[in-house]
């Protein structure tokens, strides 16, 4: 066990020079793009990385005071005794780890060998190991505690590495994305940025080529995330990355690919989690992106995918012109109908079919990318196609909704994620509803996603 006494004191004694060189200068953009590609090697090939995970900020500084309590009296004998305590550390309390809610510490915590942390009440140690605190309330080596997942970050990353199967490294890349999305950055072009310490470690361990967040060898289950609360985010012109990367908005996002599995066990059976995709309906021709700096894996000034798949014309519709008791059956049969869950945007627009296309009324989900309601004006006015993307061993199907640019030259965007619901008892109608709208769109069909 980690005592305070065991680390009383560190002491640095490496040359002025070197110091220096591991230094940021302020407000120099040449010299933030080749240091900020450093900072993984930094840590990642240091002894011991020492963290004010219980400070708010800079000014709050590595220690704080811990009020004594002690309670006096008398024995029955008159033996006087005293006896010292102090208040039950909640581990559980968010309030008092605030460096973890941080997007940059969540990669130096992952890629440090060591970490020790000074927190409000206590030190805590976490190394490839193990996680202890002083308290020995965290005690996580062979056995998880429940709870406690925010202290298992470390520890599930090291067990995935030594999976080297596609599926794993798969998932584990999307946890990363999952975790890291919930973070906190001052500024929003450091997404790709305090993550490309991490990607350059998983790109060891798989031969796809990595694209804004995304990797060719698994594009298919990369292009199938959805963002939890699309509602906090305005549809902005302001270009940070391509619209097939999650990289390009802020908040959580989650992967279909799996349950959100952060805790041990299910890293060790997550080859009986993972939905297999068993229809892929894309052919991925290319994937460039052109970053800023030397760093492959940093921020971005362009990227693209080139794509081959099958497109279905959709149109955007007043949901409420729809509900109108003069509204013919017919328009309703065509109607595709919402099912809402979460992670989708509130809107009065739904989709439809072209004309046409008749059957039994499709449920679907949508999730938005970005806060549709905010955006209604645009969005109605704008032309729409379904890209099928893929089918799970569940059936379900996935696809992407794409906002036509230049659809004569096949320029797209992501507006969000499509999934149509079959019903079980009238599963064969729902499907041919939505099959036949594929169909009628003829051969696949060569796009470009921006």
């Amino acid at each position: 066990m980690l005592s305070p006494a065991s680390c009383g004191h560190v002491e640095s004694h490496r040359p002025a020079q070197k110091e220096a060189e591991n230094c940021i200068i302020q407000d120099d953009e040449e010299d933030w793009q080749k240091e900020s590609a450093k900072m993984a090697n930094i840590y990642q090939n240091s002894y011991i990385t020492i963290a004010a995970t219980g400070s708010a900020g800079p000014s709050e500084g590595l220690f704080s005071k811990h009020p004594k309590t002690s309670i006096s009296g008398v024995f029955r004998d008159g033996t006087e005794y005293q006896v010292h305590a102090r208040p039950v550390i909640s581990h559980m309390d968010e309030a008092e780890f605030p460096l973890l809610k941080r997007g940059w510490v969540y990669q130096e915590r992952l890629l440090a060998p060591r970490v020790l942390h000074f927190g409000r009440q206590e030190l805590w140690w976490e190394c490839l190991e193990m996680v202890q605190c002083e308290c020995s309330g965290i005690v996580i080596g062979e056995r998880y505690a429940t709870g406690q997942e925010k202290f298992l970050t470390k520890l599930t990353h090291q067990a995935a590495l030594s999976h080297s199967e596609l599926p794993f490294v798969s998932r584990r890349w999307h946890a990363i994305v999952e975790e890291f999305s919930q973070l906190g950055l001052t500024k929003s072009r450091d997404k790709l940025p305090a993550l490309s310490g991490i990607a350059q470690q998983i790109s060891h361990m798989r031969e796809g080529i990595y694209c804004a967040g995304l990797w060719t060898d698994t594009i298919v289950t990369d292009l199938l995330w959805y963002r939890l609360d699309p509602s906090t985010a305005e549809h902005t012109s302001k270009w940070r990355c391509p619209t097939f990367s999650w990289a390009g908005h802020d908040g959580p996002v989650r992967y279909f690919d799996a349950p959100h599995v952060p805790d041990l066990p299910s890293l060790c059976i997550m080859n009986d989690t993972i939905k297999t995709l068993i229809m892929n309906y894309l052919e991925v021709t290319e994937a460039t992106s052109r970053p800023v700096s030397n760093n492959a894996f940093g921020e971005i000034l362009s990227a693209h995918l080139l794509l081959k798949g099958l497109l279905a014309p959709i149109r955007v519709v007043d949901a409420r012109s729809l509900s109108d008791s003069s509204t013919s059956t017919k328009a309703l049969s065509r109607r595709i109908f919402r099912r809402r869950r979460r992670g989708q945007a509130k809107s009065n627009f739904e989709f439809q079919f072209d004309e046409g296309d008749e059957g039994a009324p499709l449920r679907y989900s949508f999730f938005a990318d970005f806060d549709l309601h905010s955006a209604d004006a645009e969005f109605a006015r704008e032309k729409y196609v379904l890209l099928r993307t893929a089918q799970d061993e569940y059936g379900n199907e996935y696809a992407l909704v794409l906002k036509c640019i230049e659809l004569s030259q096949g320029i797209c965007e992501r507006v969000g994620l499509f999934t149509p619901k079959f019903s079980s008892w009238r599963s064969a109608d729902h499907a041919d509803l939505y099959n036949l709208s594929f169909a009628k769109a003829g051969e696949p069909r060569e796009l470009k996603l921006v």
